[in-house]
């Protein structure tokens, strides 16, 4: 049977957006000659796509998200660029560790637990779509934790494409889960100011937290080592995380090197620690449905 495959309509287009990988490696202080080996890259993945813009079954086609990743970052690493967000995505989390504390105080703040947790899944939501680049991102780093929850008030209006809020707060209300998987996506604000506050409530709930997170550098996706280093960073000499004891925290080498994931294959290690799992996270790709829902019709 012939699978039906989604790609965006500008699937054959290299972005001009300040998320342009040629921009990001001319800019790579790691490599050696990189305006020139980003220049290759520009060619080299260019060529693929027009291949298959004219023979979608060239280049391992037909394409899709995950064929036109993996190609990207092939083209990347055969020239030597390794982490061409690097320097970016340390930037970004070093500012978001600066409002941690402050957001976590925010979300604390708030006595009723539905409410709570509502609004740390909009600051899921509101973190994902803060993306490299962006304009609004600036404007919110630029200003204080308040400024960052009133943007997920502002940013992220229900109701949603698919919502069933309603739903989860009823459950989060009811019960306690055992363990929870969760699926982390960008660095910066989306797994500092979005993330981890809400594992942190799992945690002092009582529920065991495992975030999986990305073997290799893929865009501005967090990887493993960097996300150790940030829980380092945020915890204190106790071990905690604001308060809330954080031994039930796991990091785990989700064995994925692109910005979408095959759950199918992923590492040893995370399989085992998800085999009695009893909520699943997937979080990522929220930013696109919600700027779409801002623009046009949506799609599912």
């Amino acid at each position: 049977m012939k699978k039906n495959r989604w790609c965006p309509p500008n699937v054959y287009k290299v972005p001009a957006s300040s998320s342009n990988p040629t921009q990001r490696a001319e800019n790579d202080p790691t490599v050696i000659d990189a305006p020139i080996k980003a220049e290759k890259f520009a060619q080299r993945y260019t060529a693929m796509l027009e291949d298959m813009k004219k023979n979608p079954e060239s280049n391992g086609g037909p394409p899709d998200c995950v064929l036109l990743c993996r190609l990207r970052e092939q083209v990347l690493r055969e020239l030597g660029f390794r982490d061409i967000f690097k320097k970016v995505k340390d930037e970004e989390n070093a500012k978001a560790i600066s409002l941690f504390e402050g957001v976590v105080r925010l979300n604390d703040a708030i006595e009723d637990d539905s409410k709570r947790v509502e609004n740390l899944i909009r600051g899921i939501l509101a973190g994902n779509i803060f993306d490299l680049g962006s304009a609004q991102l600036a404007e919110v780093f630029a200003k204080d934790g308040m400024s960052f929850l009133a943007s997920c008030q502002n940013l992220v209006s229900r109701p949603w494409v698919i919502d069933d809020l309603d739903d989860f707060k009823m459950k989060w209300t009811t019960k306690t889960w055992k363990k929870a998987v969760i699926f982390v996506d960008n660095s910066g604000a989306d797994i500092i100011l979005g993330v981890l506050p809400f594992a942190r409530e799992l945690l002092r709930r009582g529920t065991t937290v495992v975030l999986a997170a990305n073997d290799l550098p893929s865009i501005n996706d967090v990887t493993y080592p960097e996300l150790v280093e940030i829980i380092s960073k945020l915890k204190d000499e106790n071990g905690q995380l604001m308060g809330v004891d954080a031994s039930g925290l796991l990091i785990a080498n989700s064995g994925n090197d692109l910005p979408v994931i095959d759950l199918s294959n992923v590492s040893p290690d995370l399989a085992y620690l998800a085999s009695d799992a009893d909520l699943v996270i997937l979080e990522g790709m929220v930013g696109c449905l919600l700027h779409v829902g801002n623009n046009g019709e949506q799609h599912m």
